[in-house]
């Protein structure tokens, strides 16, 4: 038959000597007292030269930064269906010079794209 499971809530006094044999060793664990010390930053420094680590800096050209806008005030429109997309740097500068040329919002630029979109189309399959 199994052997009965020791009661990890009995004192020391309850337990026979037979089973306290048994009994794993807790000598092992103790409270630490030693906090870690962290290495100098001089040491960090060494290692990520000599192992040629570079940092995560972005490196941005001037060519593909995002311009910066005022955007202005908002603008009340009937417009209800977010449009998410990812786009190129470059794409995004000119849709958004775009935008600014035509004093239209966002919505309105990309349904006029949309529209010379489908007449050019239409061109080119009636030829």
């Amino acid at each position: 038959m199994a052997e009965e499971r020791v009661n990890s809530f009995a004192s020391t006094e309850d337990v026979d000597e037979k089973k306290s044999d048994e009994l794993p060793s807790l000598d092992e664990f103790a409270v630490k007292t030693d906090k870690p010390v962290a290495p100098a930053k001089a040491d960090i420094d060494k290692l990520a030269e000599k192992t040629g680590f570079s940092s995560r800096k972005q490196s941005v050209s001037k060519e593909n930064a995002p311009l910066k806008r005022n955007m202005g005030p908002r603008r009340r429109t009937d417009k209800t269906e977010p449009l998410s997309l990812k786009v190129s740097t470059n794409a995004m500068n000119r849709f958004y010079a775009l935008v600014d040329e035509l004093d239209k919002t966002l919505g309105d630029v990309f349904e006029l794209s949309v529209t010379a979109l489908e007449k050019e189309l239409e061109k080119t399959k009636k030829k």
